[in-house]
């Protein structure tokens, strides 16, 4: 139902319109100071009312954009006579582009109904519009996130520093409030935190139990399976804690690497619509990152300890690319690798050289590389992620 602001001057016909739109509308009759910001669906008025109230109009309608908000005006035939050939100029010297319709009175109710209906499908095009450019702007926004998040596993060597990198990115995003890393502690019963950054507030100083009907990190290492909840839609004291600091949703997704959980990542937002259907995508594929991160460093220090290998290769015949890159002039270096679930590949490269988007379009023009594109790019730097499948290396020779 459609909020309709009726700014009729004259009492029997205020009377008799705000009777006949309530049947199908709320009707407003005066503006609202206590909320400037607040607008209706649709402002219908006179002549009188939009002088008086032309300041407020104004702001109203400045306060609305980019949504539309229309004003209709009401003249009379009689007055309509007297100034019609400039009607319009006299309008924007009050409210300038201000009225959206005019409609003269005495008017037919089915002409009246149609004019109404048509701005009031107009309006909620432009708030479909509206969210839905908003939806689009934090998803880029939260894939920024991502792209700054996967730049620092690149470059962490340790799993604590994976998981601080991961923590503190998230928190900074303004979706989110407070991010934390935890994993089952040495009883099995509860979340033991490894690293948190953002508005924590003590959140984390009671137990989490581990289980099915427990806070959503603790659900996420009982069943392995990411979940997005709002904790006004349940009962505890883990989701009074979270409404008392304005966690209106909370995502909870668990860091694997094949069938090992590492532990669980959780996520808060302010935000009521938070984690629609693409950025859960999002950030499933990040837990998966991060644990396949995790798992290389944890592999990293089981097997080199203190030592250091150094590696020389001889490629004969067909080059690889980045060999050939390398003949052309590019400086590339290896800054970090993970495997995925299916036994394939990924790499990060560190690229300077003259046209690093030239260098990304013949790496993915290679047969033996399955994907390629910028983590990170800056004039002539830039970072590269390749993955390779499982029947191919970038190391391995022809």
């Amino acid at each position: 139902m459609a909020e309709i602001l009726l700014l009729i001057d004259r009492d029997e016909n205020r009377r008799l319109l705000s009777e006949w739109l309530s049947t199908e509308h709320d009707v407003v009759r005066e503006i609202s100071g206590d909320d400037p910001d607040r607008s209706p669906d649709l402002c219908i008025m006179d002549r009188v009312s939009l002088e008086r109230h032309a300041t407020q109009l104004v702001e109203r309608k400045t306060a609305a954009e980019p949504v539309f908000l229309p004003y209709l005006l009401v003249v009379s035939q009689q007055h309509l006579g007297e100034i019609s050939a400039e009607i319009w100029t006299q309008i924007d010297a009050v409210v300038h582009d201000g009225v959206d319709e005019l409609i003269t009175a005495p008017v037919k109710k089915t002409e009246l109904h149609g004019r109404i209906e048509s701005l009031l499908r107009t309006r909620s095009l432009s708030l479909t519009l509206r969210d839905r450019n908003d939806e689009l702007r934090t998803l880029n926004h939260i894939n920024a996130v991502i792209r700054t998040v996967n730049g620092a596993l690149v470059t962490a060597i340790t799993r604590e520093e994976i998981e601080r990198e991961v923590c503190e990115q998230l928190a900074d995003a303004p979706p989110y409030r407070f991010a934390w890393i935890g994993e089952p502690a040495v009883t099995g019963r509860t979340v033991e935190p490894r690293t948190a950054a953002g508005i924590e507030e003590g959140y984390l100083d009671s137990p989490i139990s581990l289980g099915r009907k427990t806070e959503p990190t603790g659900s996420v290492l009982a069943e392995g399976e990411p979940r997005f909840v709002r904790p006004e839609q349940f009962d505890g004291t883990w989701a009074e804690a979270a409404i008392e600091r304005e966690y209106r949703t909370v995502a909870a997704i668990p860091l694997l690497y094949g069938e090992t959980v590492y532990g669980v990542l959780g996520i808060y937002s302010d935000r009521v619509d938070a984690f629609g259907e693409e950025e859960r995508a999002v950030l499933d594929e990040l837990g998966r990152t991060i644990g396949h991160a995790i798992n290389a460093a944890e592999s990293k220090k089981a097997l080199f300890a203190d030592t250091v290998t150094e590696l020389r290769f001889t490629f004969e015949g067909t080059p690889e690319p980045l060999v050939s890159l390398s003949r052309e002039g590019y400086a590339l270096s290896l800054e970090g690798a993970v495997s995925d679930n299916e036994g394939g590949l990924i790499e990060f490269y560190a690229i300077d050289g003259p046209a690093p988007a030239d260098a990304l379009d013949a790496l993915s023009a290679a047969t033996v590389v399955e994907t390629a594109r910028f983590i990170t790019e800056r004039d002539e730097e830039a970072l590269l992620e390749l993955r390779f499948p499982q029947a191919s290396r970038i190391s391995e020779s022809q």
